[in-house]
């Protein structure tokens, strides 16, 4: 039987358990906000232009309004990143039919020359069978495919 030596890149999409969470987007943005008006404040303070007194604690340093306007760009931002994943079009259903190629594809390594004639006769029989099938659906003769004689031939 053949084994999966390694495997190869299929996609290039991201799958939409890879993408981040809108409160981890909301709280990345807070945080970043805050920090920047903190050091904004320890500036000013360390110059001289304002007084410790005059301080805004860290958690009044983000109010509503702020917060209304960072859950927009995070959801702006969720929206663009779903949008590059290139999966936005698929249906739910082929979504996770995509799943089985996240890591790539397997290259499988044949040993003998028996197994590559099995694969060989595997792919034979195949195109026979839909070729049968295809046959008998333009046809109507009946709702199920009539197999005819199949000969491998040396």
């Amino acid at each position: 039987m053949t084994r999966s030596q390694t495997t190869i890149p299929f996609h290039n999409l991201t799958f939409h358990d890879d993408l981040p969470k809108l409160r981890d987007v909301e709280k990345r943005l807070t945080n970043f906000l805050k920090t920047t008006r903190d050091n904004a404040q320890r500036t000013e303070i360390e110059a001289g232009r304002m007084t410790d007194d005059d301080r805004v604690y860290p958690y009044d340093l983000v109010d509503d309004a702020d917060k209304q306007r960072i859950k927009g760009r995070a959801i702006w931002f969720l929206e663009r990143q779903q949008a590059a994943t290139g999966m936005q079009h698929l249906s739910a259903e082929n979504r996770v039919r995509l799943t089985g190629l996240r890591g790539g594809l397997p290259v499988a390594r044949v040993a003998t020359e028996h197994e590559a004639d099995e694969i060989g006769t595997r792919q034979l029989y195949t195109e026979h069978a839909r070729q049968s099938a295809r046959q008998t659906v333009t046809q109507w003769t009946s709702f199920t495919p009539r197999l005819g004689p199949f000969l491998l031939s040396d």
